[in-house]
Protein backbone atom coordinates (compact mmCIF):
# COMPACT_ATOMS: atom_id res chain seq x y z
CA UNK A 1 0.00 0.00 0.00
CA UNK A 2 1.27 3.47 -0.86
CA UNK A 3 1.93 5.60 2.23
CA UNK A 4 2.09 9.40 2.36
CA UNK A 5 3.88 11.55 4.93
CA UNK A 6 1.70 14.67 5.17
CA UNK A 7 3.36 17.72 6.77
CA UNK A 8 0.92 20.41 7.91
CA UNK A 9 2.62 23.27 9.83
CA UNK A 10 -0.61 24.41 11.46
CA UNK A 11 -2.58 24.13 14.67
CA UNK A 12 -4.80 21.31 13.48
CA UNK A 13 -7.74 21.22 13.36
CA UNK A 14 -8.98 24.81 13.47
CA UNK A 15 -11.83 26.35 11.49
CA UNK A 16 -9.92 28.60 9.12
CA UNK A 17 -8.69 28.46 5.56
CA UNK A 18 -5.54 26.31 5.48
CA UNK A 19 -6.66 23.67 8.04
CA UNK A 20 -9.96 23.34 6.18
CA UNK A 21 -8.05 22.80 2.92
CA UNK A 22 -5.83 20.22 4.64
CA UNK A 23 -8.90 18.35 5.87
CA UNK A 24 -10.31 18.25 2.34
CA UNK A 25 -7.05 16.91 0.89
CA UNK A 26 -6.77 14.22 3.56
CA UNK A 27 -10.33 13.04 2.94
CA UNK A 28 -9.78 12.94 -0.81
CA UNK A 29 -6.52 10.97 -0.60
CA UNK A 30 -7.64 8.47 2.04
CA UNK A 31 -10.84 7.99 0.05
CA UNK A 32 -8.74 6.91 -2.91
CA UNK A 33 -6.90 4.32 -0.80
CA UNK A 34 -3.72 6.05 0.38
CA UNK A 35 -2.52 5.57 3.98
CA UNK A 36 -1.31 8.81 5.57
CA UNK A 37 0.85 9.85 8.52
CA UNK A 38 -0.07 13.45 9.37
CA UNK A 39 2.41 15.64 11.29
CA UNK A 40 1.00 18.82 12.84
CA UNK A 41 1.44 21.28 15.69
CA UNK A 42 0.31 20.32 19.23
CA UNK A 43 -2.67 22.71 19.21
CA UNK A 44 -6.02 22.04 17.62
CA UNK A 45 -8.97 19.67 17.69
CA UNK A 46 -8.69 15.99 16.88
CA UNK A 47 -10.31 14.80 13.64
CA UNK A 48 -11.53 11.31 12.85
CA UNK A 49 -10.19 9.57 9.72
CA UNK A 50 -10.03 5.98 8.51
CA UNK A 51 -6.56 5.94 6.94
CA UNK A 52 -4.90 8.94 8.63
CA UNK A 53 -2.73 8.70 11.77
CA UNK A 54 -1.97 12.08 13.36
CA UNK A 55 1.39 12.82 15.01
CA UNK A 56 1.52 16.03 17.05
CA UNK A 57 4.91 17.58 17.83
CA UNK A 58 6.00 18.17 21.41
CA UNK A 59 4.11 20.93 23.21
CA UNK A 60 6.43 23.72 24.40
CA UNK A 61 5.26 25.55 27.56
CA UNK A 62 4.38 29.16 26.82
CA UNK A 63 4.24 28.67 23.06
CA UNK A 64 0.48 28.85 22.60
CA UNK A 65 -2.14 30.21 20.19
CA UNK A 66 -0.02 30.02 17.05
CA UNK A 67 -1.39 32.65 14.61
CA UNK A 68 -1.67 32.36 10.82
CA UNK A 69 1.35 33.59 8.86
CA UNK A 70 4.99 33.95 9.82
CA UNK A 71 5.83 34.10 13.53
CA UNK A 72 8.51 32.95 15.97
CA UNK A 73 6.04 30.42 17.32
CA UNK A 74 5.74 28.80 13.88
CA UNK A 75 9.53 28.66 13.61
CA UNK A 76 9.76 26.70 16.86
CA UNK A 77 7.07 24.19 15.99
CA UNK A 78 8.21 23.83 12.37
CA UNK A 79 11.69 22.93 13.66
CA UNK A 80 10.13 20.28 15.89
CA UNK A 81 8.17 19.02 12.88
CA UNK A 82 11.44 18.25 11.12
CA UNK A 83 12.57 15.94 13.92
CA UNK A 84 9.18 14.22 14.06
CA UNK A 85 9.27 13.74 10.30
CA UNK A 86 12.84 12.46 10.53
CA UNK A 87 11.82 9.87 13.11
CA UNK A 88 8.99 8.66 10.91
CA UNK A 89 11.13 8.49 7.78
CA UNK A 90 13.72 6.39 9.64
CA UNK A 91 11.13 3.85 10.76
CA UNK A 92 8.64 3.77 7.85
CA UNK A 93 8.58 3.80 4.09
CA UNK A 94 6.86 6.61 2.18
CA UNK A 95 6.21 6.97 -1.48
CA UNK A 96 5.92 10.76 -1.18
CA UNK A 97 5.92 13.65 1.29
CA UNK A 98 2.99 16.05 0.92
CA UNK A 99 4.23 19.38 2.31
CA UNK A 100 1.91 22.29 3.03
CA UNK A 101 3.30 25.82 2.76
CA UNK A 102 6.67 26.27 4.55
CA UNK A 103 6.89 22.54 5.29
CA UNK A 104 8.22 22.31 1.74
CA UNK A 105 11.66 23.10 3.19
CA UNK A 106 11.41 20.14 5.58
CA UNK A 107 10.40 17.97 2.63
CA UNK A 108 13.32 19.38 0.61
CA UNK A 109 15.78 18.30 3.32
CA UNK A 110 14.22 14.82 3.43
CA UNK A 111 14.59 14.55 -0.31
CA UNK A 112 18.22 15.60 -0.25
CA UNK A 113 18.98 13.11 2.53
CA UNK A 114 16.77 10.12 1.54
CA UNK A 115 15.61 10.89 -2.02
CA UNK A 116 11.93 10.83 -1.04
CA UNK A 117 9.96 12.89 -3.58
CA UNK A 118 7.66 15.60 -2.31
CA UNK A 119 4.57 17.50 -3.40
CA UNK A 120 4.60 21.19 -2.51
CA UNK A 121 1.06 22.21 -1.49
CA UNK A 122 1.28 25.92 -2.30
CA UNK A 123 -1.40 28.02 -0.63
CA UNK A 124 0.55 31.25 -0.99
CA UNK A 125 3.96 32.59 -1.99
CA UNK A 126 6.12 32.25 1.13
CA UNK A 127 8.51 34.96 -0.10
CA UNK A 128 5.74 37.43 -0.84
CA UNK A 129 3.91 36.67 2.41
CA UNK A 130 7.03 37.35 4.48
CA UNK A 131 7.64 40.73 2.88
CA UNK A 132 3.98 41.78 3.07
CA UNK A 133 3.73 40.87 6.75
CA UNK A 134 7.16 42.24 7.69
CA UNK A 135 8.05 45.14 5.31
CA UNK A 136 11.45 45.48 7.00
CA UNK A 137 12.38 42.15 5.39
CA UNK A 138 12.12 43.68 1.90
CA UNK A 139 15.93 43.75 1.64
CA UNK A 140 15.93 39.96 1.81
CA UNK A 141 13.22 39.48 -0.87
CA UNK A 142 15.77 38.25 -3.41
CA UNK A 143 17.01 35.57 -1.01
CA UNK A 144 13.45 34.53 -0.12
CA UNK A 145 12.55 34.22 -3.81
CA UNK A 146 15.64 32.11 -4.47
CA UNK A 147 14.85 29.74 -1.62
CA UNK A 148 11.22 29.40 -2.69
CA UNK A 149 12.27 28.80 -6.28
CA UNK A 150 14.72 26.10 -5.18
CA UNK A 151 11.98 24.32 -3.23
CA UNK A 152 9.64 24.50 -6.23
CA UNK A 153 12.20 23.16 -8.73
CA UNK A 154 13.06 20.21 -6.52
CA UNK A 155 9.45 19.19 -5.90
CA UNK A 156 8.03 16.26 -7.82
CA UNK A 157 4.92 18.42 -8.23
CA UNK A 158 3.30 21.62 -7.04
CA UNK A 159 -0.37 21.81 -6.08
CA UNK A 160 -1.34 25.49 -6.36
CA UNK A 161 -4.54 26.98 -4.99
CA UNK A 162 -4.94 29.72 -7.62
CA UNK A 163 -3.80 30.66 -11.16
CA UNK A 164 -1.32 33.27 -9.89
CA UNK A 165 0.53 30.58 -7.96
CA UNK A 166 0.41 28.24 -10.95
CA UNK A 167 2.15 30.94 -12.98
CA UNK A 168 4.71 31.48 -10.21
CA UNK A 169 5.45 27.76 -9.94
CA UNK A 170 5.94 27.48 -13.70
CA UNK A 171 8.14 30.58 -13.70
CA UNK A 172 10.41 28.90 -11.12
CA UNK A 173 10.60 25.70 -13.19
CA UNK A 174 8.14 23.34 -11.51
CA UNK A 175 8.13 19.83 -13.00
CA UNK A 176 4.37 19.27 -12.63
CA UNK A 177 1.68 21.75 -11.56
CA UNK A 178 -1.94 21.17 -10.58
CA UNK A 179 -4.40 24.03 -10.18
CA UNK A 180 -6.57 22.90 -7.24
CA UNK A 181 -8.87 25.73 -6.23
CA UNK A 182 -10.77 25.72 -2.97
CA UNK A 183 -14.41 24.71 -2.86
CA UNK A 184 -17.68 25.86 -1.42
CA UNK A 185 -18.22 24.70 2.15
CA UNK A 186 -22.00 24.82 1.98
CA UNK A 187 -23.75 21.51 2.58
CA UNK A 188 -20.57 19.95 4.08
CA UNK A 189 -21.53 20.74 7.67
CA UNK A 190 -24.61 20.62 9.87
CA UNK A 191 -25.28 23.80 11.90
CA UNK A 192 -23.83 23.50 15.41
CA UNK A 193 -25.22 26.45 17.35
CA UNK A 194 -28.37 28.49 17.63
CA UNK A 195 -28.28 30.90 14.70
CA UNK A 196 -28.43 34.63 15.44
CA UNK A 197 -31.16 36.49 13.57
CA UNK A 198 -29.21 39.25 11.84
CA UNK A 199 -32.31 41.15 10.79
CA UNK A 200 -33.75 41.17 14.31
CA UNK A 201 -30.41 42.44 15.62
CA UNK A 202 -30.78 45.52 13.45
CA UNK A 203 -34.57 45.93 13.66
CA UNK A 204 -34.54 47.31 10.11
CA UNK A 205 -35.76 46.17 6.72
CA UNK A 206 -32.81 47.68 4.84
CA UNK A 207 -30.53 45.38 2.78
CA UNK A 208 -27.74 43.74 4.78
CA UNK A 209 -24.13 43.57 3.63
CA UNK A 210 -22.31 40.66 5.30
CA UNK A 211 -18.57 40.14 5.68
CA UNK A 212 -17.27 36.84 7.09
CA UNK A 213 -13.64 36.19 7.99
CA UNK A 214 -10.75 37.38 10.08
CA UNK A 215 -10.14 41.10 10.54
CA UNK A 216 -6.48 41.26 9.53
CA UNK A 217 -5.46 44.48 7.79
CA UNK A 218 -5.15 42.90 4.32
CA UNK A 219 -8.81 41.84 4.43
CA UNK A 220 -9.83 45.45 3.73
CA UNK A 221 -12.20 46.09 6.63
CA UNK A 222 -11.01 49.70 6.74
CA UNK A 223 -11.91 50.03 3.08
CA UNK A 224 -15.30 48.41 3.60
CA UNK A 225 -16.17 50.68 6.52
CA UNK A 226 -15.02 53.83 4.69
CA UNK A 227 -17.05 52.93 1.60
CA UNK A 228 -20.04 51.93 3.71
CA UNK A 229 -19.95 55.27 5.57
CA UNK A 230 -19.75 57.17 2.28
CA UNK A 231 -22.76 55.28 0.93
CA UNK A 232 -24.74 55.98 4.09
CA UNK A 233 -23.82 59.67 3.90
CA UNK A 234 -25.19 59.74 0.33
CA UNK A 235 -28.54 58.52 1.64
CA UNK A 236 -28.20 54.80 0.82
CA UNK A 237 -30.29 52.81 3.33
CA UNK A 238 -28.08 49.79 4.03
CA UNK A 239 -26.76 47.80 7.00
CA UNK A 240 -23.42 46.09 7.65
CA UNK A 241 -22.88 42.84 9.56
CA UNK A 242 -19.42 41.46 10.29
CA UNK A 243 -18.79 37.89 11.46
CA UNK A 244 -15.35 36.81 12.70
CA UNK A 245 -12.29 38.41 14.22
CA UNK A 246 -10.40 38.49 17.49
CA UNK A 247 -11.71 40.59 20.38
CA UNK A 248 -9.03 43.26 19.99
CA UNK A 249 -9.67 43.60 16.25
CA UNK A 250 -13.41 43.84 16.79
CA UNK A 251 -12.91 46.61 19.33
CA UNK A 252 -10.64 48.48 16.93
CA UNK A 253 -13.21 48.43 14.13
CA UNK A 254 -16.10 49.22 16.45
CA UNK A 255 -14.18 52.36 17.40
CA UNK A 256 -13.67 53.16 13.72
CA UNK A 257 -17.38 52.66 12.98
CA UNK A 258 -18.18 55.06 15.80
CA UNK A 259 -15.72 57.62 14.45
CA UNK A 260 -17.40 57.32 11.04
CA UNK A 261 -20.82 57.67 12.71
CA UNK A 262 -22.14 54.37 11.36
CA UNK A 263 -22.13 52.46 14.66
CA UNK A 264 -25.94 52.25 14.67
CA UNK A 265 -26.00 50.53 11.28
CA UNK A 266 -22.96 48.27 11.84
CA UNK A 267 -22.81 45.20 14.08
CA UNK A 268 -19.79 42.99 14.78
CA UNK A 269 -21.09 39.57 15.75
CA UNK A 270 -17.75 37.94 16.52
CA UNK A 271 -16.67 34.42 15.48
CA UNK A 272 -19.18 31.77 14.45
CA UNK A 273 -18.59 28.08 13.58
CA UNK A 274 -17.92 27.26 9.93
CA UNK A 275 -20.82 24.83 10.17
CA UNK A 276 -23.17 27.79 10.65
CA UNK A 277 -21.81 29.79 7.73
CA UNK A 278 -24.54 28.87 5.26
CA UNK A 279 -27.30 29.91 7.64
CA UNK A 280 -25.75 33.36 8.02
CA UNK A 281 -25.06 33.85 4.31
CA UNK A 282 -28.71 33.19 3.53
CA UNK A 283 -29.75 36.07 5.78
CA UNK A 284 -27.68 38.60 3.83
CA UNK A 285 -28.56 40.52 0.68
CA UNK A 286 -24.98 41.32 -0.33
CA UNK A 287 -21.77 39.46 0.53
CA UNK A 288 -18.51 41.42 0.72
CA UNK A 289 -14.87 40.53 0.13
CA UNK A 290 -13.01 43.87 0.33
CA UNK A 291 -9.47 42.38 0.42
CA UNK A 292 -6.69 44.81 -0.52
CA UNK A 293 -3.61 42.52 -0.72
CA UNK A 294 -2.60 39.04 -1.76
CA UNK A 295 -2.58 36.89 -4.87
CA UNK A 296 -4.42 33.84 -3.56
CA UNK A 297 -8.21 33.78 -3.70
CA UNK A 298 -9.90 33.69 -0.26
CA UNK A 299 -11.60 30.34 0.38
CA UNK A 300 -14.78 32.10 1.46
CA UNK A 301 -15.30 33.49 -2.05
CA UNK A 302 -16.34 30.06 -3.35
CA UNK A 303 -18.85 29.64 -0.53
CA UNK A 304 -20.12 33.16 -1.19
CA UNK A 305 -20.77 32.20 -4.82
CA UNK A 306 -22.54 28.99 -3.85
CA UNK A 307 -24.86 30.90 -1.51
CA UNK A 308 -26.54 32.53 -4.50
CA UNK A 309 -26.17 36.05 -3.14
CA UNK A 310 -24.77 39.14 -4.83
CA UNK A 311 -21.03 39.44 -4.26
CA UNK A 312 -19.17 42.76 -3.84
CA UNK A 313 -15.41 42.40 -4.24
CA UNK A 314 -12.34 44.47 -4.99
CA UNK A 315 -10.89 44.06 -8.48
CA UNK A 316 -7.45 42.92 -7.34
CA UNK A 317 -5.73 39.76 -8.62
CA UNK A 318 -6.76 37.85 -5.52
CA UNK A 319 -10.36 38.11 -6.76
CA UNK A 320 -10.20 38.58 -10.53
CA UNK A 321 -8.45 35.24 -11.15
CA UNK A 322 -11.64 33.57 -9.88
CA UNK A 323 -14.32 36.24 -10.38
CA UNK A 324 -15.57 38.36 -13.24
CA UNK A 325 -18.41 40.81 -13.79
CA UNK A 326 -20.82 37.99 -14.58
CA UNK A 327 -20.71 36.74 -10.99
CA UNK A 328 -19.57 39.75 -8.92
CA UNK A 329 -19.74 43.52 -8.64
CA UNK A 330 -16.02 44.30 -8.90
CA UNK A 331 -14.84 47.68 -7.65
CA UNK A 332 -11.49 49.42 -7.36
CA UNK A 333 -9.96 49.21 -3.86
CA UNK A 334 -10.91 52.78 -2.97
CA UNK A 335 -13.57 54.10 -0.62
CA UNK A 336 -15.30 55.99 -3.45
CA UNK A 337 -15.56 52.89 -5.64
CA UNK A 338 -16.70 50.76 -2.72
CA UNK A 339 -19.45 53.28 -1.97
CA UNK A 340 -20.52 53.29 -5.64
CA UNK A 341 -20.67 49.49 -5.67
CA UNK A 342 -22.78 49.42 -2.52
CA UNK A 343 -25.16 52.03 -3.94
CA UNK A 344 -25.58 50.10 -7.19
CA UNK A 345 -26.27 46.79 -5.48
CA UNK A 346 -28.71 48.27 -2.97
CA UNK A 347 -30.69 50.15 -5.61
CA UNK A 348 -30.88 47.37 -8.24
CA UNK A 349 -32.61 44.21 -7.00
CA UNK A 350 -32.59 42.60 -10.46
CA UNK A 351 -28.81 43.07 -10.68
CA UNK A 352 -28.34 41.45 -7.28
CA UNK A 353 -30.46 38.48 -8.28
CA UNK A 354 -28.63 38.05 -11.58
CA UNK A 355 -25.24 38.01 -9.89
CA UNK A 356 -26.42 35.56 -7.24
CA UNK A 357 -27.82 33.09 -9.75
CA UNK A 358 -24.72 33.21 -11.95
CA UNK A 359 -22.42 32.80 -8.96
CA UNK A 360 -24.29 29.76 -7.69
CA UNK A 361 -24.08 28.08 -11.09
CA UNK A 362 -20.34 28.72 -11.31
CA UNK A 363 -19.76 27.26 -7.84
CA UNK A 364 -21.55 24.06 -8.87
CA UNK A 365 -19.59 23.75 -12.12
CA UNK A 366 -16.09 24.61 -10.86
CA UNK A 367 -15.88 24.59 -7.08
CA UNK A 368 -17.65 21.49 -5.78
CA UNK A 369 -16.28 18.65 -3.65
CA UNK A 370 -16.68 16.26 -6.57
CA UNK A 371 -14.51 18.41 -8.84
CA UNK A 372 -11.89 18.91 -6.12
CA UNK A 373 -11.60 15.21 -5.28
CA UNK A 374 -11.40 14.14 -8.93
CA UNK A 375 -8.63 16.62 -9.75
CA UNK A 376 -6.47 15.78 -6.72
CA UNK A 377 -6.82 12.00 -6.86
CA UNK A 378 -6.25 11.79 -10.64
CA UNK A 379 -3.11 13.89 -10.23
CA UNK A 380 -1.82 11.68 -7.40
CA UNK A 381 -2.64 8.45 -9.20
CA UNK A 382 -0.71 9.67 -12.23
CA UNK A 383 2.41 10.47 -10.21
CA UNK A 384 2.16 7.91 -7.39
CA UNK A 385 -0.17 5.09 -8.52
CA UNK A 386 -1.59 2.72 -5.94
CA UNK A 387 -0.41 -0.87 -5.98
CA UNK A 388 -2.40 -3.15 -8.26
CA UNK A 389 -5.41 -4.49 -6.46
CA UNK A 390 -5.34 -1.95 -3.66
CA UNK A 391 -8.79 -1.73 -2.14
CA UNK A 392 -10.46 1.66 -2.22
CA UNK A 393 -12.68 2.94 0.53
CA UNK A 394 -16.36 3.48 -0.16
Amino acid sequence: MKKILFLAPQPYYQERGTPIAIDLALKALEGEGYDIDLVTYPEGENRSYKRVVQHRVLKIPGVNHVPPGFSWKKLIYSALMFFTALRLVLTRQYVVVHAVEEACFIALLLKLLWRIPYVYDMDSSIARQLVEKKPALQIFSGLFNSLEGFAIRNAAAVVAVCPALVDLAKEFGAKEVLLLQDISLLDRYEPEDEITDLRASFSSAAPIILYVGNLEHYQGIDLLLDGFAQARNKGVDVLLAVIGGRAEDIQHYQDKAKALRVQDSTIFFGPRPVADLGAYLQQADILASPRTQGNNTPMKVYTYLDAGKALLATDIQSHTQALDEQVACLVAPTADSMADGIERLVSDLEYRQRLGEAGHLRAIERHSWQVYRRLLTEFYLKLFPLELGAKKMA
